[in-house]
């Protein structure tokens, strides 16, 4: 039986991504920007977008990158969480659905 490699490292600190998922598009990153709120868990998630990455938050947390697991389909290394982009009938980014083991289909209102 043979091991299966090991995620590289990030910087100091950053949990490991997997290798073989994209980092999130520009023009997406820039429309998931912004401040999303969760009445029923009670929490914020903060989406920052910089030239060469996009990043999520949970509360003061330390952010971590997101990247492109599929169309509208975003994940973060961290405690293997799954965003879905939610979309208005303009396309623009309303909330965000969170997966997350066994929590499933949460939503994010976009603040």
């Amino acid at each position: 039986m043979t091991a299966a490699p090991a995620a590289p490292a990030g910087p100091a600190g950053a949990p490991p991504q997997p290798p073989s998922l994209p980092p999130v598009p520009h023009e997406l990153g820039q429309a998931l920007a912004g401040v999303y709120y969760s009445a029923e868990l009670d929490a914020t998630y903060r989406i920052d977008f910089a030239s060469d990455s996009t990043t999520i938050a949970v509360g003061n947390n330390s952010p971590v990158p997101l990247r492109l697991a599929g169309p509208d389909r975003l994940l973060a290394s961290v405690g293997f969480l799954e965003f879905v982009p939610l979309r208005d009938e303009s396309g623009r980014i309303t909330s965000l659905r969170l997966n997350a083991g066994r929590v499933r289909d949460i939503v994010f209102s976009r603040r």
